[in-house]
């Protein structure tokens, strides 16, 4: 088995580095924001954006309804029971983000249709140039400097975008095959350790005001996703779409998260981004289990 080809063992290998190690973090921190580039850009490689059809338009609106108003508006109300400030920045920020791009490969291995998948993926990272800098706005206004939030969803967003279809280019060009998944793995990896080295003082300071956040994220993924797969079905949405529903009402772009609180607040607020992180690998694991079944 190639482990590094493995996202979920590798994430759960990072997070014990991290809490063995986390002094080199420090050091490293400036490699943050370029490394975040490089693990966007390439997750986006090969992306393909097709036609809104009649046929899938409706399905396209309701994912982008459940990730930016059900999933956010959940997170946002859950911010209610965290009196840590630092989390709550951490939750709120996450709660702006637009949907994780991992989607689109848990769409393809759940035999999704992932051509609407990443419409409504397209459609949510469209509003979330103007979204995310409002609602980060809204809750902490004269706290952050807004024009820093736009670059950075500048340099985290249209920046691998750009430079993602730079890739597929020089690829078919060269008849490159090989699809980088060890190196977007390595990348993602770094990034999650850093996350969680450059706060592990944080998190085992407060190690009550975590398990809040534990649970909080647990029933909102878990919890949300069950609720929203079991209505979707009842609904009779059809089983190829079916799983888009329960990954667009749990997922947020972890990674752009990251880099937004690295930017504008302090570590304390990267905990939450990183429990999220591993609850999100295990509930994966969950959904593969669950869609085998139905």
């Amino acid at each position: 088995m190639n482990i590094l080809r493995n996202s979920s063992l590798l994430l759960l290998i990072f997070v014990t580095i991290a809490f063995i190690f986390p002094g080199p973090g420090v050091s490293m921190k400036s490699l943050l924001i370029p490394v975040l580039i490089v693990s966007m850009t390439l997750a986006l490689q090969g992306t393909k954006i097709g036609k809104l059809k009649k046929e899938n338009r409706r399905t396209v609106f309701w994912l982008m309804v459940l990730n930016f108003v059900l999933l956010t508006g959940v997170i946002l109300l859950s911010t209610l029971l965290i009196s840590n400030k630092d989390f709550r920045q951490g939750m709120i920020v996450l709660a702006a983000v637009p949907p994780a791009i991992a989607i689109i490969t848990a769409a393809f291995l759940l035999k999704a249709d992932t051509d609407t998948a990443l419409l409504a993926e397209a459609g949510c990272y469209i509003l979330s140039l103007a979204l995310t800098p409002l609602i980060v706005w809204l809750f902490f206004k004269s706290q952050v400097n807004i024009w820093e939030l736009v670059k950075i969803l500048l340099l985290l967003i249209i920046l691998p975008f750009i430079l993602a279809k730079g890739l597929d280019w020089l690829k078919m060009k060269l008849g490159i095959k090989y699809d980088f998944k060890e190196v977007a793995n390595l990348a993602f990896g770094f990034t999650f350790y850093m996350s969680v080295a450059l706060a592990v003082e944080r998190i085992l300071a407060s190690l009550g005001s975590v398990v809040i956040v534990l649970v909080i994220t647990i029933v909102t993924t878990f919890g949300l996703g069950v609720v929203v797969m079991l209505l979707a079905k009842k609904l009779g949405v059809n089983k190829k779409d079916l799983s888009l529903y329960p990954l667009f009402s749990t997922f947020k772009n972890g990674n752009l998260a990251l880099g937004i609180c690295i930017s504008l607040f302090s570590v304390g607020s990267y905990v939450p981004i990183a429990v999220k992180s591993v609850v999100d690998a295990v509930y994966l694991v969950f959904l593969f289990w669950v869609f085998k079944k139905i």
